[in-house]
This record gives C-alpha cells, sequence and structure tokens, in this order.
C-alpha cells in the first residue's frame, strides 16, 4: 500500500509518504497559522524527494481534528482536492480521517499490558479535549470530548479503574499533574503540540477502506462568532424593502 498523510489540525503543517509498510519520507513546519497556504508546497517537496506522485496512491489520509477550525478545514479541503485530482476520469481516491487524539494514541506505546492510554490536547478557554484508549490495542474506552481539567480527571480516573495512565498530548503534562496529586500511577509519553505525521500514516495504512469522505470532529462551536450587522448594513437593508 502506498498512503499519503496530512496533518494540519494543531500547531504544525506536516505531510509523509507511507509505501510498503513503512513511512518513506516526511515534511513537517511547526506554525500555529497559515496551514493552508504551506500544506501544497510541502506535498510538492515530498513527492519530488521520492519520485512518486498522487496518482501512484492507494489513499489519503488526514487528520480531522479536535483542533483548529481553520487547520482542520484547511487540510480537509486539500486532501479532497488530490483525491478528486487524480486524472484520466478514474474513481477519487478513498480518503481516511485519523482523529488528533487516535493519532496522540498511537505515539504512546504502552510500558505494560496494564496500561491505558489517555490522550489530551490543549483546547484553550481552561478545557482540553481528551479520550481515553485502551494501552495495548488503541480501542477506545471513552468518546472523544472537551472538558475541565478537573472533570478530565475524574473521567480519566473512572475509566481506568486502578490502571497506570500514560499520558500523551500538548495537555499531558499538566494533566499528569493533577492525576498524580490524585493518587494515580501516570506516566507521560509525550506533550507535543501535533501529532507525528509518521503516526497518523500508520494509523490509516490499518485502518478499514473509508465508506464516505472523511468529517471534521468539532467538539465545541468555533471561538470566532458572527459579526453583528453594521447600521450602515441595516440601512442598506432597509432601502431595499418595499415602502
Amino acid at each position: 500500500m502506498k498512503l499519503f498523510a496530512i496533518d494540519t489540525a494543531l500547531a504544525a503543517a506536516s505531510v509523509a509518504i507511507w509505501a510498503d509498510g513503512a513511512v518513506v519520507h516526511i515534511e513537517s513546519l511547526a506554525l500555529e497559522r497559515g496551514h493552508a497556504d504551506k500544506a501544497p508546497p510541502l506535498a510538492k517537496a515530498a513527492f519530488a524527494a521520492t519520485g512518486l506522485a498522487v496518482r501512484d496512491m492507494d489513499r489519503i489520509a488526514v487528520t480531522v481534528g479536535p483542533g483548529s477550525f481553520t487547520g482542520l478545514r484547511a487540510g480537509l479541503a486539500f486532501a479532497r482536492g488530490l483525491a478528486l485530482g487524480t486524472g484520466d476520469g478514474g474513481a477519487a481516491l478513498p480518503v481516511v480521517g485519523v482523529t488528533t487524539l487516535q493519532a496522540f494514541a498511537a505515539m504512546a506505546p504502552p510500558a505494560s499490558e496494564t496500561e491505558a492510554v489517555l490522550a489530551v490536547i490543549d483546547a484553550k478557554r481552561g478545557e482540553v479535549f481528551f479520550q481515553m484508549f485502551e494501552g495495548e490495542t488503541d480501542a477506545p474506552l471513552t468518546a472523544p470530548a472537551a472538558a475541565a481539567p478537573e472533570t478530565v480527571k475524574a473521567e480519566a480516573l473512572a475509566a481506568a479503574e486502578g490502571r497506570p495512565l500514560r499520558l500523551t498530548g500538548s495537555a499531558a503534562i499538566e494533566m499528569a499533574a493533577l492525576l498524580q496529586a490524585a493518587g494515580a500511577p501516570v506516566t507521560v509519553a509525550n506533550a507535543e503540540g501535533a501529532p507525528d505525521i509518521a503516526a497518523v500514516a500508520r494509523w490509516a495504512a490499518g485502518a478499514p477502506a473509508p465508506t464516505g469522505p472523511p468529517e471534521p470532529v468539532y467538539l465545541r462551536p468555533p471561538d470566532a462568532k458572527p459579526q453583528a450587522p453594521s447600521a450602515l448594513a441595516l440601512s442598506v437593508e432597509g432601502a431595499k424593502k418595499p415602502q
């Protein structure tokens, strides 16, 4: 299998090419914004370095969130554009959606068979995005959600049922301190600001064939709110109405 992976959901724009069971090339750039502009040049560099092209791929993978609203939209649009642009009138490439929480969990292989994995991402506004996984299989123990750290602590302790916890993601250090204060056995696997694109590619390569296009995972409304109409706009709208 050959696969092209894209991540623009969090604090990086990254792409990777997976071929015959391994990642053969990665391009990555740490950034907070501008993902839509950076992803295409990174893709071009990756394909040039490997001598491969989009038409050589069997599927495309893209992170679907939770994360930045603008970053998610940029990644999904780019993935769909590549999938549809394979040319020659052929069918679009399948696109596999990978959540950022799944990718972080894949970056935290368990140290023992009893461990559970807690993926936690700083969601700002006093919240974290989180999800619990079985350590050995990466099977989800809880649904992805957004909550205050104290709520996450309570849910993680309940889901772990006394097992050691392995934390991964940008909020791992802060959550580890809370859990340790509650007496939980905790290890921090990483505290990266964005998932490893190799983990995204690895997860997507082993995933079942998708049955439809990926959808973004939004766990709360966007920070930006529609602007109220200005006085000028209201007056112009009023002028359009029949008297």
